[in-house]
C-alpha cells in the first residue's frame, strides 16, 4: 500500500489513500483518518491561498499598505502573510 507523507510544521501525517479497505480499523481509527485528510485539504488551501496572495502583490501592487487597505488587513499581518506566501512560491517551506 503506498503512502502519502504530508509534513506542515514539524509535524508528519501519513495518508493512506485506500484506507476503507482495511477492515483491521475501528470505527474511531477510520474517523481519526478521515480527520486527517480533511486536515491536509485545509493545508493544501491555506497554502495555495498564501502563495496567490504573494503573487498578486508582486505583480499588481506598488506598496504593502495600498494591498494591505485593499484586503481589509493591518500592515503587520500582511508582511507576515506575504513572507510566508514568498517562502511558499520559494519552495522553502
Amino acid at each position: 500500500m503506498q503512502n502519502t507523507e504530508i509534513i506542515f510544521r514539524n509535524t508528519e501525517f501519513f495518508i493512506c489513500p485506500n484506507f476503507g479497505h482495511n477492515k483491521n480499523l475501528t470505527k474511531e481509527q477510520y474517523n481519526k483518518i478521515e480527520q486527517i485528510q480533511e486536515l491536509s485539504k485545509d493545508i493544501i488551501n491555506t497554502r495555495k491561498y498564501l502563495n496567490a496572495l504573494y503573487l498578486d502583490y508582486v505583480n499588481n501592487y506598488v506598496t504593502i499598505e495600498y494591498m494591505a487597505e485593499h484586503e481589509c488587513l493591518s500592515v503587520e499581518d500582511l508582511k507576515v502573510l506575504l513572507s510566508i506566501g514568498k517562502k511558499i512560491n520559494n519552495k522553502e517551506y
